[in-house]
């Protein structure tokens, strides 16, 4: 029990429309918690992909779905299909995901997503973070209040953490969240507010992909969370693809108070495809994994440049630290 507590998503991989007769339950489901304050709907887009057949970035397809899988795509560039996702690249599909989803809705397997959609009750299109203020949203999540209200939120909500003391963020404030100067969040971006409105596309559903003559002939099993089971195997023979959707891959950052804090850390319970943040490749892998970074180093350089945790965390930022 224990080993799930920190899971917030399972999905099985090329799980849409497939009912999986011989195990007897559907894999066309996904299973997202939410806090109640927004905390999911990153993880419901993560979740929804690997239904879509997109594997995680940097990791091959599955034997029995095929397809261009995600080798080609780095885990650490924080696209939706990670779980590093400190920036606006967190709203976005990476191209390797892109692939995976037109491999998979040009197979047979995807037929019942081509019917009719109907709706029993229209949604309202209201922005979640119009409904729920950043100090509500970290209250759900963790009973604590916002620790910053600026354009960094849009990228990571940071939420006071009693028990360490930190500013701890795992997921960005709820689209339309309030990010200073009467602007919200936009895709991991503070803007101009222009309308709170969501668009409505229910009356515009168009099939764009051409359909392939190619069927496939498989039966998904693979269940994504964050267990390590490697050993274990599917009753068709086929192993199980460990992955991680887990609710702790967070960043931590110090509470701006009149004193500078203690050094912090950066922390991930599982994440074993994560590669530490430094030099190399010409630089290319160079980056800063906090929207806080560029802050954190003007306001205190005398503590963190030279350490450590700035170069792994703060890799491009540190570049200006005093030399």
């Amino acid at each position: 029990r224990e080993e799930y507590s920190k899971i917030t998503g399972f999905a099985y991989v090329g799980g849409a429309c497939v009912v999986n007769k011989r195990l007897e339950k559907v894999n066309s489901v996904a299973i997202i918690e939410d806090t109640g304050g927004f905390s999911g709907i990153i993880v419901a887009a993560h979740e929804v992909g690997h239904l879509l057949g997109a594997v995680h970035d940097g990791s091959p397809p599955p034997t029995y779905l095929g397809g261009p899988g995600a080798e080609r795509c780095r885990w650490e560039d924080g696209y939706i299909m990670s779980d590093l996702r400190h920036t606006e690249k967190g709203f976005r599909w990476s191209p390797c995901s892109i692939s995976s989803f037109h491999h998979f809705l040009n197979g047979e397997t995807a037929t019942c997503l081509y019917n009719s959609p109907h709706e029993d009750e229209s949604l309202p299109r209201v922005l979640p973070g119009k409904l729920l203020s950043l100090d509500a949203q970290c209250r759900r999540d963790r009973g604590t209040s916002a620790c910053f209200k600026d354009e960094r939120v849009c990228a990571q909500l940071f939420c006071f953490d009693s028990g360490s003391g930190y500013c701890v963020a795992y997921r960005p404030a709820a689209e339309g969240s309030p990010c200073g100067d009467g602007q919200t969040c936009n895709s991991g971006r503070c803007i101009v507010e222009h309308e709170n409105i969501i668009p409505d596309y229910s009356q515009h559903t168009v099939s764009y992909l051409r359909r392939s003559d190619e069927t496939d002939d498989y039966e998904p099993f693979n269940l994504t969370s964050t267990r390590s089971i490697n050993d274990l195997r599917s009753i068709n023979g086929g192993p199980f693809i460990p992955s991680t959707t887990p609710s702790s891959t967070m960043a931590y950052a110090p509470l701006v108070t009149s004193s500078p804090p203690a050094a912090a850390a950066l922390f991930t319970s599982e994440s074993p495809k994560t590669a530490p943040f430094a030099p190399e490749h010409g630089g290319l892998s160079c980056v800063d994994t906090m929207a806080m970074c560029p802050s954190l180093v003007a306001r205190y350089s005398h503590i963190y440049c030279g350490t450590n945790y700035l170069t792994k965390t703060c890799c491009a930022s540190a570049r200006h630290c005093p030399s």
